[in-house]
C-alpha cells in the first residue's frame, strides 16, 4: 500500500479482502464517484484476513479527508480501521446492503444503504457532497492530525450554496453557519443564509439575520426582499407591505419584491387580525415540525410522519411542514400520500419552487411522467436558474425517451454549475442514447 503523493486531497476505501465479483464492482462504483468529487481513491490491498490493522495504514487513514467503508464481509482489522478513523473524528461513509444490518454506532458516521448499484451511485454521491464537499483543486493532504484541511470560507460557500441550489436546505445551514463562524460580517453570505432560513420556515431567524445586513447596507434591495418574505411568513402583513415596497423603490423591477408585495396585501385584506389563539396554535404546529424533523434524521420514520401530520392539521397554512411532510411519505414508500401533501402545498403557495419540484419527483414515482414535467417547467418559470428542478427535467426526459431534450437540459444545468455530478451523468446518458439511435449528429 503507498501513500498518494503530489498535492490534492484523498479518500480512504475499506473493503473485505475476499474479491469476489459484488465487491470489485462496488470498489469501481466507489472510485467513480470519488473521482467526480476530485478525490484521489486509496484502498488497503490484502489478500489474507489478518488480524492487526497494518502500521501503514494509520497515517493514510490519519491524513485521508473521507473514510468510506463497504461493511460487506468485513473482518476485524476493518472495524479497527474503522474504529481508528472514528478516534480521529475522521467524517465516515458506511456502506451496507438494505438486507444487511449495520452492526455500528450509526451516530458517528453518515450511512448509506443500497438495493442495486445505480443506488449506491446516487446516494454515494449524496452522502460525499453533504458530508464533505468537492476536493479543494491544489489542497495538500494534511500530513498529522492535528492538521486539519485546508477549506477556505468560499469553499464553505460554494457547498452551502450548491446544497441548498438542490433543496438540500438543512444540510446548506450548516455550511453557512461554518462560513459565517470565519466571516460573520460578510453581508452576501448572510444574505443566501437568511434566503435559505426563509425556505425552511425559520423566519424569525431570517429576520434577525436580514437586520444584520440592513445595518451594513441599508440601500440592498435583496434584504428588503427576503425582509417581505419571511414578515409574510409571519403574518405580519403590514411589516411585509413596507419591506415590499422599500425593496421596489431600490430596485423597481424586481418581480419577487412585486411577488412578495402582492401576497402581502391579498393577505392583509382577507386575514383577520391574529388572535392568540391562532399564534398559539401556529407555535404548536412548529414545534411538532421540529420534533419530526429531529426523528426523520434519527430514521424513525413512521413517528416522523406522525408528528408532521399533527403540524398539518394544527396549522394548514405551514407549507414547509407540508412538503417535509411528503418527502418523508416518500421514503417510506407511500407516494400516493406524499402527492396529496405536495398539491396542498402547491395549492396554498404555488410558488413555492421546493414543493413542485419534490410533486415531480413523487409524479416520475408513480409512474406520471408527463404531469412531472409540467411541475419541472413551472418550477423553472419561477426560478430559470434551478438547476435541482433542470437535474430532475432531463432525468425525466430520459425516463420519457426523449433524449435530445434530456442533453440540452442536464447541458443548461452543467453551464450554470459545472461540477453537478447529477447533471453530468444524464448529459453523458442521453448522449450515449443518442449515438445508439444514430441521432447524435441531426439533433445536434
Amino acid at each position: 500500500m503507498t501513500t498518494p503523493t503530489g498535492s490534492g486531497e484523498y479518500a480512504f476505501f475499506i473493503q473485505s479482502a475476499n474479491g469476489s465479483i459484488m465487491d470489485r464492482g462496488v470498489q469501481e462504483i466507489v472510485r467513480e464517484v470519488l473521482s467526480g468529487f476530485g478525490y484521489a481513491c486509496e484502498r488497503l490491498n490484502r489478500t489474507s484476513v489478518v488480524l492487526s490493522m497494518p502500521a501503514e495504514a494509520r497515517p493514510s487513514i490519519a491524513s485521508a479527508r473521507v473514510v468510506v467503508a463497504d461493511l460487506s464481509g468485513l473482518g476485524p482489522v476493518d472495524y479497527l480501521s474503522i474504529g481508528y478513523a472514528q478516534g480521529l473524528g475522521k467524517p465516515i461513509i458506511l456502506l451496507a446492503r438494505t438486507d444487511e444490518e449495520i452492526a455500528l454506532d450509526t451516530a458517528l458516521a453518515s450511512h448509506v444503504q443500497y438495493e442495486t448499484v445505480v443506488e449506491l451511485q446516487s446516494r454515494l454521491s449524496d452522502a460525499i457532497e453533504t458530508l464533505v464537499g468537492r476536493a479543494v483543486p491544489g489542497a495538500d493532504c494534511p500530513s498529522t492530525v492535528n492538521t486539519p484541511a485546508a477549506c477556505p470560507v468560499d469553499d464553505y460557500a460554494d457547498r452551502a450554496r450548491v446544497l441548498s441550489a438542490r433543496g438540500k436546505r438543512h444540510d446548506a445551514l450548516a455550511w453557512y453557519e461554518k462560513a459565517l463562524s470565519h466571516s460573520p460580517t460578510d453581508t452576501s453570505l448572510l444574505l443566501d443564509y437568511a434566503y435559505t432560513l426563509n425556505g425552511l420556515g425559520q423566519f424569525e431567524k431570517s429576520l434577525d439575520t436580514l437586520k444584520k445586513v440592513r445595518d451594513v447596507e441599508p440601500h440592498s434591495a435583496k434584504c428588503y426582499t427576503l425582509m417581505a418574505y419571511a414578515l409574510n411568513g409571519l403574518s405580519r402583513y403590514q411589516d411585509a407591505i413596507q419591506a415590499a415596497e422599500e425593496a421596489i423603490r431600490l430596485e423597481p423591477r424586481s418581480s419577487a419584491a412585486h411577488r412578495h408585495l402582492l401576497a402581502a396585501k391579498a393577505r392583509a385584506a382577507g386575514t383577520p387580525v391574529e388572535t392568540n389563539e391562532q399564534a398559539q396554535r401556529q407555535r404548536s404546529a412548529a414545534q411538532h415540525a421540529v420534533e419530526a424533523l429531529a426523528l426523520s434524521r434519527a430514521g424513525q420514520l413512521e413517528a416522523a410522519a406522525a408528528e408532521y401530520e399533527k403540524a398539518v392539521v394544527i396549522d394548514p397554512q405551514n407549507v414547509t411542514a407540508r412538503v417535509q411532510f411528503g418527502y418523508v411519505l416518500n421514503r417510506l414508500a407511500r407516494p400516493a400520500d406524499a402527492l396529496t401533501a405536495y398539491d396542498l402545498a402547491v395549492q396554498t403557495e404555488p410558488d413555492n419552487l421546493e414543493a413542485l419540484v419534490q410533486k415531480g419527483y413523487t409524479l416520475n414515482l408513480l409512474g406520471r411522467r408527463r404531469e412531472a414535467v409540467g411541475c419541472y417547467h413551472q418550477a423553472l418559470r419561477i426560478d430559470d436558474r434551478s438547476t435541482l428542478a433542470m437535474v430532475q427535467l432531463a432525468y425525466t426526459y430520459i425516463g420519457l425517451a426523449e433524449y435530445v431534450l434530456a442533453r440540452d437540459v442536464a447541458a443548461t444545468a452543467l453551464r450554470l454549475e459545472p461540477d453537478n455530478v447529477q447533471a453530468m451523468r444524464l448529459l453523458k446518458r442521453a448522449e450515449r442514447e443518442l449515438m445508439r439511435s444514430g441521432k447524435q449528429d441531426a439533433a445536434g
